[in-house]
Formats: structure tokens, C-alpha cells, sequence
């Protein structure tokens, strides 16, 4: 009896879109307003490797040293393709 296996590859496997964040960097900046809950303060990137005023450094806060996948750029409406039907 043979078994047959099925490689599934996901869009993208050799992407040509520059990379945001990749694995591991810490670039996600938090507001520094610990009266409301983390889910509900606004996120955004470090200007020139630094935090704006009143915020700080996301990972640490969710117990990570750094960013667990890599965000790549697409454009506005671009379809997530592993989940679609074939």
C-alpha cells in the first residue's frame, strides 16, 4: 500500500513585495495609556528607529522579543489567497 502525500505551496512562496516587518524586528509602537485595555490603544510604526511621545514598544507588553512572522506590502483589496476556493 502506497501512501500519497499532497504539497500544498501558499501564495506568496517567492514574494515580490518588499518586506514592512520582518520576523524578529521590533518596529509596532503602543500608546502609553495603561487605563485602557491594550486591544483598544492605537499602533504605530518608530520614526527613525524610536518610539513617538507617548508611546512604547509593543512586543515587550505582549511578552515577545520581536515580531513572530513578516508583514509584506500589498496593494489595497488584494485577495488572502490561501483562503480562497479553487
Amino acid at each position: 500500500m502506497s501512501i500519497i502525500r499532497r504539497l500544498e505551496i501558499f501564495y506568496p512562496l517567492n514574494p515580490k513585495y518588499p518586506a514592512f516587518q520582518k520576523f524578529g524586528e521590533n518596529l509596532a509602537c503602543i500608546e502609553d495609556l495603561s487605563n485602557i485595555p491594550i486591544t483598544k490603544r492605537r499602533v504605530v510604526g518608530k520614526v527613525n528607529g524610536v518610539c513617538p511621545i507617548g508611546y512604547v514598544e509593543l512586543y515587550p507588553l505582549l511578552g515577545l522579543a520581536g515580531h513572530s512572522g513578516e508583514d509584506l506590502y500589498a496593494y489595497d483589496g488584494q485577495p488572502n489567497l490561501r483562503f480562497s476556493r479553487r
